[in-house]
């Protein structure tokens, strides 16, 4: 976000963790716009403010439709389902959540239509056109960062992630579970009928064009790939195996998701197997960009940029960094120092651990890794569920889960390293465009 949530001090949820500061709707996370969760920090807004620094003679209009949890079919090609949840019970009664939808003219393809062409967008033969192509200017570049939701990033995140018999309610937030293997078999049936989709609509509504003819270029696609999440400070997969007398919170990586270690935890043999599909995924994706000629940024993933950056990395030499802490703030005492605090062992002298989230909470501060992680999004978005009357309903945030919105996600270091993968796939082209300006 924009800016993250604040916490206190004094005041606790459940006695034990951080609260929001204040904690009603105006102490929300502050985004550029609130249903997309659409911020300054994002890797595609970073490569067009990195044109204009590089270009200082150059004027710079950027166009931002990204969206939070958008796919090529409910997203981009039309109406998608956000990550909001509104809560239509009455106060204290049980939750009834619904997610935030949009209507028909609420896609990223229509919005863009909406801003470009002098006449109302239409619809014909299914697709979003501008009347007569009458715009009012042309593109030079279309960033697209998209593919991962359509395969269910998330749903394979929770099959990763998620203990045995966990509450529907929760999996249901995150999606039904998507194994590693029809992760793939997606990517593999699914992603180039998608793709192909997407490059026909946007060769029959976009002015993206290089020559004079008006001819659409699809070079001037812009594709990104996604980088490796699950690496740890040395490169190699986050481990959580367990040997005969270690316990969960001994790892790193369950450490990184230690509030909510009664719903989650990593298994090194899943992590694997996800791991796999990130690099089935960056090899498809550069197939079919290059099928649709389109330009693909690699660099993320081939220069392996998030190596050492994934959501388990620490900074060995900063550990005692609020900033390398992998655990959440509690409020309490612990058998031993890599445990969350517990509600049981009860003490007259409590105090903050690891840190105090009020006055030590610095989520933009330099760290090792380059992924938000459970905790992280807690510390950071801390989303939660409105009634209708715009109040809390902390029954509902809890049971779907959404304070945790956004994890597994790059952070605002993770998106400038995108962002510079993007201007390296982009250089060669747009000194082309800005010598035939001179």
């Amino acid at each position: 976000p924009n800016r993250p949530v604040a916490f206190q001090e004094a005041k606790r949820y459940r006695n034990l963790y951080p609260l929001r500061a204040p904690n009603d709707a105006s102490g929300s996370a502050v985004w550029s716009d609130d249903l997309c969760h659409r911020s300054l920090y994002g890797q595609l807004l970073r490569a067009a403010l990195q044109i204009a620094v590089e270009n200082p003679h150059a004027a710079v209009t950027y166009l931002d439709y990204s969206c939070s949890g958008a796919s090529i079919e409910d997203g981009i090609l039309g109406p998608q389902v956000y990550v909001d949840r509104v809560d239509e019970g009455k106060n204290n009664t049980k939750p009834s959540i619904r997610p935030v939808s949009g209507d028909d003219h609420d896609s990223q393809i229509y919005r863009i239509l909406h801003d470009l062409c002098r006449r109302e967008p239409k619809k014909r033969d299914g697709l979003i056109i501008c009347p007569d192509g009458d715009f009012r200017r042309q593109l030079d570049f279309v960033f697209l960062s998209v593919g991962g939701n359509d395969l269910g990033f998330s749903n394979v995140v929770a099959w990763a992630s998620l203990r045995d018999g966990v509450s529907s309610a929760i999996a249901g937030f995150l999606g039904a579970t998507v194994s590693a293997d029809e992760f793939g078999s997606r990517m593999r049936d699914q992603l180039p009928t998608d793709y192909a989709r997407l490059a026909k609509a946007m060769e029959r509504a976009l002015p993206l064009v290089s020559a004079p003819d008006g001819i659409f270029d699809p070079s001037r696609v812009v594709l990104s790939a996604y980088p490796d999440l699950v690496t740890d400070a040395n490169g190699d997969l986050c481990d959580a195996d367990l040997a005969a007398d270690e316990v969960e919170d001994h790892h790193p990586a369950n450490q990184s998701l230690d509030m909510f270690s009664s719903w989650l935890l990593v298994r090194s043999a899943r992590l694997a197997q996800v791991h796999a599909q990130f690099a089935q995924l960056f090899k498809r994706m550069g197939e079919l960009a290059e099928d649709h000629q389109w330009t693909f940024a690699g660099g993320s993933y081939a220069g392996r940029l998030f190596d050492g950056h994934g959501f388990c990395a620490q900074n060995l030499e900063r550990l005692s960094d609020p900033a390398e802490v992998l655990m959440i703030p509690c409020w309490g005492l612990t058998e031993r120092d890599t445990q969350t605090c517990q509600s049981s062992l009860s003490a007259k002298d409590r105090h903050w651990r690891p840190y105090n989230p009020a006055t030590q909470n610095y989520p933009y501060a330099q760290r090792q890794r380059w992924v938000r992680t459970f905790n992280d999004a807690y510390m950071a978005v801390n989303q939660k569920v409105l009634y209708r009357s715009g109040r809390i309903s902390e029954r509902a945030s809890e049971a779907v889960f959404s304070e945790t919105t956004g994890a597994l996600h790059p952070t605002s270091e993770g998106h400038a390293a995108m962002a510079d993968a993007i201007m390296l796939a982009i250089r060669p082209t747009l000194a082309d465009i800005l010598s035939r300006q001179d």
